[in-house]
């Protein structure tokens, strides 16, 4: 279950990064090339963590932790290797130049759920972000991750 915790996290970063060239008009093995690039080091190093992590159960009392200690970290490098060798492999089947994209792709909606929920959504506001003046950090942290990492906002439906 950890390796597949580990390979997913990474195999995720590297097709956000390669979307996000993508969409932006990138041919393919660029925004491949791109993505890879740029999600390497953060992978590396979380991971490069994680088998320490993991590796420091060799001095626990109990000989389960100690055989996760021995295959563990292995295992996560292994899954590191795996994502760097397979994603880029099967996505650089396809397009090789992205189609035209709509303006604002996020805007996109049914007509149905535009009608009933598009005025009440824009009545509702959640962000706060606005409420802190530009100098404080948080405010430009969570600016950073809106611009760059595509939104930090949750949307939670309750239904009861």
């Amino acid at each position: 279950v950890i390796l597949v915790c580990v390979g997913i996290g990474d195999a995720v970063h590297v097709i956000v990064a390669f979307n996000t060239e993508y969409r932006a008009g990138i041919p393919r093995r660029e925004a491949l090339k791109n993505a890879v690039a740029k999600v390497a080091l953060p992978c590396l190093l979380t991971t490069a963590t994680t088998a320490a992590g993991f590796f420091s159960f060799i001095t626990a009392p109990m000989e389960p932790f100690r055989e996760m200690a021995l295959y563990v970290p292995g295992g996560v490098f292994a899954a590191l290797i795996l994502t760097f060798l397979l994603v880029p492999f099967i996505f650089s089947f396809g397009r090789k130049h992205p189609k035209k994209m709509i303006e604002n792709p996020t805007k996109r909606k049914s007509d149905v759920f535009d009608n009933i929920f598009g005025k009440i959504a824009d009545l509702i506001e959640t962000n706060n972000t606005h409420l802190l003046t530009k100098e404080v950090p948080m405010r430009q942290a969570i600016e950073h991750v809106d611009s760059s990492m595509g939104g930090s906002m949750a949307i939670e439906v309750i239904l009861d």
